[in-house]
């Protein structure tokens, strides 16, 4: 494309030159030098794209502005020595002497480098063709920078992440403390070892962080399990819950973006989150149920099991772990009311959420049950052999 195109030609100047005699000359003139300006102006818009474009001071503002203080300059200049047949014919030959250095350079393509050292600032023109009675405008000045729009860089996570908690779903058996692995891939399970808390007492509830820390409550009691150590040591972490008592719990993302995971603790009337170095408790919402269990993902999910007394009743539901607005929640109808069961579990794995329910009618172990978020359940395993009590997933596991 030539930007020289739109030019006027010289016969055009030739009128302009006539009219030198016009006392209405200069308001003429300086029309049709508008007109050029805005002719060249949509060319290079249309070829340079918004100012938003990386090289937008190269393509765009030093070529338009140069042209346009230098043609001025030139134009003042002399029409202050008495020489209005030099104006028109300056000021065009600098239009095109401009604009074709721009093509033949192909800088309005937009696809070169940045100039160094070349930004708008730059763009004048030299001292001696500036008229000091009308010097060209000031550039205007820069937009302000809000630095409270820039997010905060992710730290990257530490150097052994996940590479203690397994990505399968650790589980544990009322009757025995034994730690296994449930595979969802396959629907088995696999020995861990055993834990030994709280001498003969029963666990309740459990949570896996993604750096190799299982916590599991035994009646009030919250309990640190290191993952890392084929023993299994374990320790009181001296948490007093207070009235927040029977609750259950489970480990979430804070985001889909972030490594960074939080645990969640939920008993029959709300959820909390639980910082596990403070031990402080700062509410999320409210949750009404008759027993709750939650587990998270690596999707920032917070899903919550709310068993109700009545057959049916019972819902899942997602909840906005930040706002505490409940993001979705559908009732499970297959699942028993709470007096048929004996012990429940849930975790999430692949997008979809685990229940592992042991039933008060029979001898055997847990049923697992595979939900889907919009609450359609299949029932994967018939007997798992195991009273499962409590279900922990790390975020390291795949999310939803």
């Amino acid at each position: 494309e030539d930007l020289s195109a739109s030019v006027a030609s010289d016969h055009d100047a030739d009128v302009v030159i006539r009219a030198g005699s016009d006392p209405g000359y200069r308001q003429r003139l300086n029309e049709e030098l508008d007109a050029v300006r805005q002719s060249e102006l949509g060319a290079l818009a249309n070829r340079c794209g918004p100012s938003s474009h990386p090289n937008y001071a190269v393509c765009y503002a030093v070529p338009l502005k140069f042209i346009w203080n230098f043609e001025s300059a030139w134009v003042r200049r002399h029409r202050n020595k008495g020489q209005p047949h030099m104006i028109a014919r300056v000021g065009r030959l600098t239009l095109m002497a401009c604009m074709g250095l721009i093509a033949s350079t192909q800088a309005c393509d937009c696809d070169v480098d940045p100039i160094a050292g070349i930004d708008d600032a730059d763009a004048g023109v030299p001292a001696d063709l500036i008229d000091p009675e009308n010097p060209p405008p000031p550039p205007p000045p820069p937009p302000p920078v809000d630095a409270g729009t820039e997010p905060d860089p992710e730290d990257p996570p530490p150097a052994d992440d996940c590479d203690i908690s397994s990505d399968k779903i650790y589980v544990i058996d009322r009757d025995t403390s034994d730690l296994h692995l449930f595979d969802p891939s396959t629907n088995t399970v696999s020995d861990v070892g055993r834990i030994s808390c709280a001498g003969s007492d029963s666990p309740d509830s459990m949570a896996v962080s993604r750096s190799g820390k299982a916590y599991v409550r035994y009646n009030d009691a919250l309990f640190e399990v290191d993952l890392s150590q084929p023993t299994l040591p374990c320790v009181n972490t001296g948490y007093q819950n207070g009235a927040f008592s029977s609750f259950g719990m489970g480990y979430a993302t804070d985001s889909p973006t972030t490594w960074h995971d939080q645990l969640y603790i939920a008993n029959a009337a709300e959820v909390h989150a639980l910082d596990t170095d403070t031990w402080q408790r700062t509410r999320v919402t409210d949750l009404s149920s008759a027993a709750t269990e939650l587990t998270g993902n690596a999707a920032g999910q917070l899903w919550a099991l709310a068993l109700k007394i009545e057959r049916g009743g019972s819902t899942l539901t997602r909840i906005n772990q930040h706002t505490g607005q409940i993001v979705s929640s559908v009732r499970l109808t297959q699942l028993p009311d709470l007096f048929e069961m004996d012990t429940f579990a849930l975790a999430a794995w692949g997008g979809d959420l685990y229940a592992f329910l042991a039933l008060n009618s029979g001898f055997g172990g847990s049923e697992v049950w595979r939900i889907t978020p919009t609450g359609q359940m299949t029932r994967v395993v018939a007997d798992l052999g195991i009273n499962v009590v409590g279900a922990g997933v790390s975020t390291c596991a795949p999310g939803g």
